[in-house]
């Protein structure tokens, strides 16, 4: 392990609007505003959240055009959310307006579904019997 690594703190995420896409992540998904680093422009501000468990996303502007990404694209793939009854997240999605592209189960007893934020990221809500832990 390198030596002094405790931990991964965050992930980041370019985004066009960095406004929207925190208003989001925090009225659909329950994140919170940590920190802030303000910008003239609020859409180019730079925002760091934090959801109940701790993981902490920030979100930094780009000035790109927005893509659609694609859950197997090369690099990063999605962010998986743990949820303690499936079908109550799936509903708390659907009344927010988010409706999710692809529910399964998985070979191991798991039941998952991926949907997409504002800016086309892929994210993932898992459930596992009996909240096992990976």
């Amino acid at each position: 392990m390198l030596k002094g690594l405790k931990n991964i703190e965050h992930l980041g995420i370019y985004s066009p609007n960095t406004k929207r896409l925190t208003d989001w992540y925090c009225d659909t998904l329950g994140f919170e505003i940590t920190f802030k680093i303000s910008k003239d422009q609020p859409e180019k501000s730079i925002y760091f959240l934090k959801g109940a468990s701790g993981m902490v996303i920030e979100i930094l502007p780009s000035n790109n055009e927005e893509h659609k990404r694609i859950l197997d694209d090369p690099g990063y793939s999605h962010i998986g959310i743990t949820v303690d009854n499936f079908e109550e997240a799936e509903e708390a999605l659907k009344s927010k307006g988010v409706i999710l592209n692809i529910k399964r189960k998985t070979s191991i007893g798991w039941t998952i579904g991926y949907f997409n934020d504002p800016d086309g990221n892929v994210l993932e809500i898992i459930y596992r019997p009996e909240n096992e832990e990976i």
